[in-house]
Formats: structure tokens, C-alpha cells, sequence
């Protein structure tokens, strides 16, 4: 019995990549410490912000190497799994919101998460299109193919929408979802964001007339997902009665607030892709 390089893929990386290469990506963001030397931490939160966006940078790095094996032997469903895993890893290595905010002496700093979430969500981005361009290197090269990608998952109408669609579907998915700041929770909220974003995108992306320039590139909906990474934590320090501190403690802030930045983004790229095939999926069925 032959085993084909596609199907050992299929069976080897998804493990190798949630056990074995997503702690190894994680590794230098496990080195990251708050003021008290605890990890509660984000990447800008940290003693070390340029250790924490070189731990992001590496991860990322890692997390596109992954993808663009995946998508290239498997397909992009898996590529963007894989990836996420990696990403995964690297917000288990960091803190929650409650120990952030703790941190913070009680208030919760709604701008250095706003900037680190939209920089982990064009991470995730760029991941993204990587995978979807090393698809199309028979014809172009692998630059010239993500360019391409990248250009039609920003401009035009249909973008757009799918990217609006996306931010509104991923901040109301996770609102649902992370009823407490734990890590666990956020993880599995942020994913389930991932998903919404990825059907709505696809939704939006097809009643704006996109399906004739062909599929919405993944990085229009995991974009997205970075608006609401970005309006999150504002919504967290502006809803809600007394210091936020309080409202963490009694789980009254704004529940999509509880993720931290590498949560949206390692949501984005485990749920992203999934929800657009289920969309694609269902209008095919009722076409």
C-alpha cells in the first residue's frame, strides 16, 4: 500500500503542527513578562514590546511556512488549521484579560489592544494570502501571486462588504461566545468568531456580485476579523458602570473585549476558511 504525499499531509501536519511546531513558534513569546515578572502579558504589554512583536514576527513566520505546505499539498481549509494552531500557542503563552487589566492597576488599555490586534490580524492576513498564492505558482510566482490576492481582498465593492460583514459577524460571534476572561474560553470564542466571519464575508462578498471576479480571497475576511479585534477593547472601556477591574471581576465587561489581540488572530485562521466553505457550501445547496 502506496501513501500519498497529500494524504500524509492530511494525517501529519495538523497534529505536528498543534503539538509539536506551535510550542516551538511559541517559544520566545513564553519568554515575555509584565512588571511583576508574571506572563500576563500581550506582546505590547510586556516589559519588552520589541521582544513581544519579534515573538509575533516569528511565530508568523513559522505559521506562513506551515500554510504554504499545507496549501500546497493539501488544500486551503488545512492550510489555514495549521496555521492557526501555531497562532494558538502563542496566545496560550500569554495572558487574560483579567490579569492584563489587573496589570494595567485597574483599567483596561484600550489602545496598545486596538494597535497589537489589527497588527496580529495582518499577520494572520498575510498569512493567508501566502497560502492562497503558493497555489498558483504553476503560472506565477509565489509573490506575484499573493500580490495578486491581496490586491483583490482590499479593493472594490465586493471586498469591502465582505470585510464589513466580516468585523460585524466576528465581534458579535465572540460577544456571544466569551461569557468569562478565561483562556480557554476566548480561544474556542475567538474561533467560533472566525467561523461567522468567514460565512458572513462570503455571503456579503456574493450578494455585492463577487462571485463573478471568482472566490473572496481569505485575507478580505481575516481583515475583517482585525476591525473587530481593533473596536473590542474600546467597547470594553467605554460599556458598562464603575473601573473596568470591577467589571472583570463580575463579568460585566463587554464580553468580545475578554479576547486578547492573538486570540483574534489565531481565531481568524482557524475558523475563517471553514465558515466560507459552509457558506459556499449552503448556496450551492439552494441554487
Amino acid at each position: 500500500m502506496v501513501i500519498s504525499l497529500r494524504t500524509l499531509a492530511a494525517w501529519v501536519l495538523p497534529g505536528a503542527s498543534a503539538l509539536l511546531i506551535g510550542p516551538a513558534a511559541a517559544w520566545l513569546a513564553g519568554m515575555l513578562r509584565d512588571s511583576a515578572g508574571g506572563g500576563e502579558v500581550t506582546a505590547l504589554l510586556s516589559q519588552s514590546p520589541a521582544l513581544g512583536v519579534a515573538s509575533l514576527l516569528l511565530a508568523g513566520a513559522i505559521a506562513a511556512l506551515v500554510a504554504m505546505v499545507g496549501s500546497r499539498l493539501v488544500d486551503m481549509k488545512l492550510a489555514m488549521l495549521c496555521a492557526g494552531f501555531v497562532l494558538a500557542w502563542v496566545s496560550i503563552r500569554m495572558g487574560t484579560m483579567e490579569g492584563i487589566v489587573r496589570r494595567a492597576g485597574g483599567d483596561l488599555p484600550a489602545a496598545a489592544l486596538a494597535a497589537e490586534g489589527v497588527l496580529a490580524c495582518v499577520l494572520a492576513a498575510v498569512i493567508a494570502a501566502l497560502a492562497e498564492g503558493v497555489r498558483g505558482t504553476e503560472s506565477k510566482s509565489l509573490l506575484a501571486g499573493t500580490l495578486a490576492r491581496m490586491k483583490q481582498g482590499v479593493t472594490g465593492t465586493c471586498a469591502l462588504a465582505a470585510m464589513g460583514a466580516a468585523a460585524v459577524a466576528a465581534l458579535l460571534a465572540a460577544w456571544l461566545i466569551a461569557r468569562e476572561p478565561t483562556k480557554g474560553q476566548a480561544l474556542f470564542a475567538a474561533g467560533v468568531a472566525g467561523i461567522a466571519a468567514g460565512a458572513a464575508g462570503r455571503l456579503a462578498w456574493s450578494g455585492a456580485g463577487g462571485d463573478a471576479k471568482g472566490e473572496p480571497p481569505m485575507l478580505t475576511m481575516v481583515l475583517g476579523v482585525s476591525i473587530a479585534a481593533a473596536v473590542a477593547p474600546f467597547l470594553g472601556a467605554m460599556i458598562g458602570p464603575g473601573e473596568a477591574i470591577e467589571r472583570v471581576y463580575a463579568n460585566g465587561l463587554f464580553r468580545a473585549a475578554n479576547l486578547i489581540p492573538t486570540d483574534w488572530a489565531a481565531g481568524a485562521l482557524l475558523g475563517v476558511c471553514t465558515g466560507e466553505v459552509w457558506a459556499r457550501s449552503s448556496m450551492k445547496r439552494h441554487s
